[in-house]
Parts: C-alpha cells; structure tokens; sequence
C-alpha cells in the first residue's frame, strides 16, 4: 500500500499587533465573522484569540 503525501497547510501566526486588533475589534462589538473577513482569518482563529486574551490585561506575548 503506498502511502500518499498530505498536502501541508501553512499557518499563520498572529503577531502582538494582530492580536490587538482583534481584541479592539472586539470590545467595539465588531462580529467575529466581520473581524475574521478583515483580518484575512478564519472565525475559529478570532473565537480562539479572544478565549485566550483579554483586551486589559493583554501586553503582548514573550518573544522568544
């Protein structure tokens, strides 16, 4: 049996700037779809992004 290559997805990762955005969008009561056409995203990315930061207390992630 052989075995067929997967084709690999390239992902995007959200920069501090990225994520500010989002979260301003956000607290704006802009849509997570609308946000997600805007960012050139998916609404599952924003939905995730806004589960895990709060526009308060986000300061930006550790660069490493």
């Amino acid at each position: 049996m052989a075995r067929v290559p997967v084709a690999k997805t390239k992902v995007k990762r959200l920069t501090d700037v990225d994520i500010g955005k989002i979260l301003g969008l956000a607290k704006g009561n802009v849509s997570q779809r609308k946000i997600a056409s805007f960012m050139k995203g998916t609404q599952k990315t924003i939905q995730n992004t806004l589960a895990t930061y709060l526009f308060e207390t986000f300061q930006g992630i550790n660069s490493q």
